[in-house]
């Protein structure tokens, strides 16, 4: 009779070693990002320049423009502002290659306003690039408004401007009074208004003989009598005593006056 024992078999465990090491992964990261953070930056200091020249482009434009607004108050500058645009901007941008202007309207209307330029440019930046890119073509469009001026006896036109009720013209006796009054308030009659020498003001009115003598200036302010007289006169003029002005609603009441209780103002 045999008896069978169980017999046990230690197997020596072996200790797996494990790798600590990580500079390779530093290394390995560093070579995946380094390259497109270095191409990023050589391609940000490449477009500073250009944005630079861009930037004087734009300057050259809105400063030409606002010449060529001026200039419209006086005489037709279609022409000769163009032909300024260009000269300006070939002899002061030198980088770029080609520019043109490619639309110049003078004094149109889109349908609200009048009396506007509207300019479009082309460039190409061939000589300064950034990297591998052939070119780079960039394009604007600047509108303004040409200073005509305005008519002193019309009415602004209504549609290009705000239409609220605060905007409305009223009138104030600026030394004497803390009321404002419209066009057909009795408060007006026996005062004079003061305004500045226009045409119609000069074809209707003559000059004061007691202040004749002290002579004019073209933008001096007169003061008439709308409802009785037939001469303007200055402001030192002995027939002045009370004079009213006209201002905007807004203002008069920013400037403390309230409606007058007779017109409601």
């Amino acid at each position: 009779m045999y008896s069978v024992q169980n017999t046990r078999l230690t197997l020596s465990k072996r200790k797996k070693s494990k790798i600590n090491n990580k500079k390779g992964a530093y290394i390995l990261e560093a070579c995946i990002v380094f390259p497109p953070f270095i191409i990023a930056i050589i391609l940000l200091l490449s477009l500073i320049p250009v944005m630079a020249e861009w930037e004087n482009v734009v300057y050259a434009a809105c400063d030409e423009l606002r010449s060529s607004d001026i200039r419209a108050h006086f005489y037709n500058d279609k022409l000769l502002g163009q032909v300024r645009l260009n000269n300006r901007l070939n002899n002061e941008c030198h980088f770029i290659d080609p520019i043109q202007v490619t639309k110049y309207r003078y004094r149109h209307s889109d349908g609200k306003c009048k009396d506007l330029i509207t300019v479009s440019i082309d460039a190409n930046f061939s000589k300064r690039v950034p990297l591998a890119i052939k070119s780079l073509d960039m394009n604007m469009k600047i509108r303004s408004r040409a200073f005509t001026g305005a008519s002193l006896d019309e009415d602004s036109d209504k549609d290009c401007f705000n239409k609220k009720e605060d905007s409305k013209d009223v009138y104030i006796f600026p030394e004497s009074g803390s009321k404002y009054h419209n066009k057909s308030c009795r408060c007006l009659n026996p005062a004079c208004e003061k305004v500045y020498m226009t045409p119609a003001i000069k074809s209707r009115f003559k000059q004061c003989d007691k202040c004749k003598k002290k002579g004019y200036k073209g933008n001096q302010a007169v003061f008439c009598f709308f409802n009785s007289g037939e001469v303007y006169h200055r402001g030192d003029c002995s027939c002045v005593d009370k004079y009213y002005e006209k201002i905007q609603k807004r203002e008069a009441i920013s400037r403390g006056y309230s409606a007058c209780s007779l017109c409601g103002g």
